[in-house]
């Protein structure tokens, strides 16, 4: 079977519709503390035997054109708006890369697989012209929310991804239909495989058995459910302090020594030096931003702390972001490889004579250039930290955004706050943003519901605005019914 393609090159841009829902989903991405943990087992080639019964589906090929402001789908019709933009997001960074760059993908191949309440997104970018049978590196996104706003990210390795196209144009000699890759999935053991089909023919050298199982490895923070611990290395309980807490105390229990010398930015006079473990999947997608920093230890800063009082007890909450060095001098992350800062946060709480470290995450959530930070009352008797975050995305346009860090099921969770949107709004808004919330210190709920406020600028540059209640339910804010 020859199953060489013809080298190809169609120019890609994303869209501005299209780069306002993808900024939407990336954002969500980014933003948030992984839904569940997980480890994943990779089986390649040969060896890989497809057990009986699996329906196998098409994966769907994502393509952006410069110019004619379209956005191709095939098969046609096989991915909503949604499932394009989550594509677009993926692969944001490898999108904007110049035409000419080798790491460009001209076009995305992916598959949204629901099993029960528990979302897999499967994608790879397609690069021609490299190989017979071309490969990319998947990523699989899974979350319990459809809008992946929680999500975790997991490399699934190489995969093929050879497609064929329905236009003359293309210079592909085979429609769609008889050259793609294929993916079923078993639910009940967690498994999705994927081959690539050639008319009748499947090369054995594209078989894949991907495996996802129950861990801790993956997440590399707290777990957002009471039925799975923060890992050890996020939990430092033997952090202790006698007598009087302060934030550089408190810096000092949990990274070591403190420095005053050659200060990142102005807002940062002390600090210390974290390496952070570079194994785990959390950190493998950070520094896929900009490897050649993975080496540099990350600069960890005092942004916040307040002390006090909650059921009874007194607690000490800090604050830190934490980047390499040119990560404190750079404003759009959005247009460099340089990893943007991350907000860890950790409460002590006071037992007898010194201060126990009682929760901490130490990668709680990315933030932007500039953010400000208050002690928020979250319910009758709990307190989080309200983050309010200031990105720019070009002259006259920021995304004002509010997060709430807060400990919750033995760990830390990151809640971004925001209005939900239909799929229409989520096309026409763009990411100029601002948001406000109040939360509703009246209530009688063991967390307080908060109102949202958000004003959008729409692609005419007029300002719309929306607001929802949302309640917490099941480790999340969600709308009210």
């Amino acid at each position: 079977m020859n199953t060489r393609i013809k080298d190809f090159t169609m120019t890609n841009t994303i869209l501005p519709r299209a780069a306002t829902l993808a900024a939407t989903l990336c954002a969500a991405l980014a933003l948030s503390t992984p839904a569940f943990a997980l480890d994943v087992q990779i089986q390649e080639g040969a060896a890989v035997k497809f057990p009986k019964g699996l329906k196998w589906e098409p994966m769907v090929k994502t393509e952006t054109f410069r110019g004619n402001g379209k956005i191709k789908s095939l098969p046609a019709g096989a991915s909503s708006k949604k499932e394009q933009a989550l594509a677009l997001s993926v692969w944001k960074k490898e999108l904007s890369l110049p035409v000419t760059h080798n790491d460009r993908p001209n076009s995305i191949i992916s598959k949204l697989i629901k099993s029960d309440k528990i979302f897999y997104f499967v994608t790879a970018p397609f690069n021609p012209g490299f190989d017979d049978i071309i490969h990319g590196n998947a990523k699989i996104i899974v979350s319990h929310d459809e809008k992946f706003a929680s999500p975790t990210v997991i490399d699934a390795g190489s995969i093929c991804v050879t497609t064929g196209a329905d236009d003359e144009d293309s210079g592909i000699d085979y429609p769609y239909e008889v050259l793609h890759q294929e993916i079923a999935f078993d639910a009940n053991v967690n498994t999705i495989y994927m081959r690539q089909r050639f008319d009748k023919q499947f090369p054995q050298e594209c078989n894949r058995k991907i495996t996802l199982t129950p861990g801790d490895k993956t997440s590399g923070g707290a777990a957002q459910n009471a039925t799975t611990p923060a890992p050890a290395s996020q939990s430092q309980s033997g952090a202790a302090i006698a007598g009087d807490i302060t934030p550089r105390r408190a810096l000092e229990a949990l990274y070591g020594s403190v420095s005053t010398a050659n200060t990142p930015d102005r807002d940062c006079k002390e600090y210390a030096s974290w390496k952070p473990p570079l194994n785990t999947e959390k950190f493998k997608n950070y520094f896929s931003m900009g490897e050649q920093y993975k080496n540099q230890p990350l600069l960890v800063c005092n942004k916040f702390s307040a002390t006090y009082t909650e059921q009874d007890k007194q607690k000490f909450v800090l604050v830190t972001r934490a980047g390499i060095r040119d990560a404190f001098d750079t404003v759009n992350f959005s247009t460099t490889d340089v990893p943007p800062p991350i907000i860890g946060m950790a409460v002590f709480v006071k037992d007898g004579g010194q201060w126990r470290l009682e929760v901490e995450d130490r990668f709680a959530a990315y933030t932007g250039f500039s953010e400000t930070m208050k002690l928020q009352k979250v319910g009758a008797n709990k307190y989080g930290v309200l983050l309010t975050d200031v990105s720019h995305y070009g002259a006259g346009c920021d995304n004002v955004e509010v997060k709430l860090l807060m400990p919750h099921a033995g760990g830390v969770t990151a809640h971004e706050l925001n209005v939900p949107l239909t799929e229409k709004e989520e096309m026409s808004f763009s990411e100029c943003k601002a948001t406000s919330v109040s939360f509703d210190t009246k209530s009688r709920d063991e967390h307080y519901p908060v109102t949202v406020k958000q004003t959008f600028t729409d692609e005419r540059g007029r300002n719309l605005k929306k607001s929802a209640r949302l309640t917490f339910s099941n480790g999340s804010y969600v709308k009210s019914k």
